[in-house]
């Protein structure tokens, strides 16, 4: 969706937007005015999902391309992170409780990529595509008041899964 822009409202200071072009822009007084912390890699593709933690709101992740990258200190420094399968990331998910745990999501058709997690801060990364449809995942949301509660918008429908489950629920 590249004729969208992707935008994050800071889920831990009011007025602290983030916006997604070829790099990940900032504005803290509500979007009057924006700037760029630092560069999101070399490319001039545009960032396709960004996620702000809301245990830590310095951890931030941006996907662009293929490649997904994170910083530590509010945008200034943007690091790759490896370990994950090739593709374009469609969205992009942060632990309530943790600042280490994240969640990605893919949009295309290579059967059991569709849900990623790490625990570490994208050090690792566990496949929990298993019982998803080979349909794209576009989004992914989690709720803070569950297990790691997580909700997928595909392009069949919502999916339901938490900690405790095995099995993704329509």
């Amino acid at each position: 969706n590249t004729w969208v822009t992707e935008w994050k409202e800071d889920p831990v200071t009011a007025n602290t937007l983030y916006a997604g072009f070829a790099n990940v822009w900032k504005s803290t007084n509500g979007g009057t005015s924006w700037t760029k912390p630092g560069t999101v890699g070399t490319s001039t593709v545009n960032i396709q999902a960004i996620g702000i933690s809301p245990a830590n709101n310095q951890v931030i992740w941006a996907a662009k391309g293929g490649t997904l990258y994170k910083t530590t200190n509010s945008g200034i420094a943007w690091t790759a992170v490896t370990g994950l399968p090739p593709g374009n990331i469609s969205g992009i998910a942060c632990s309530p409780t943790g600042a280490n745990k994240a969640w990605v999501t893919y949009p295309g058709f290579s059967n059991n990529y569709k849900v990623f997690q790490a625990t570490n801060q994208g050090t690792s990364w566990t496949n929990l595509s298993g019982s998803i449809p080979n349909i794209p995942v576009t989004c992914i949301t989690v709720d803070k008041n569950g297990n790691d509660a997580l909700y997928i918008g595909t392009d069949g429908g919502v999916f339901f899964k938490d900690a405790s489950m095995a099995v993704w629920q329509p």
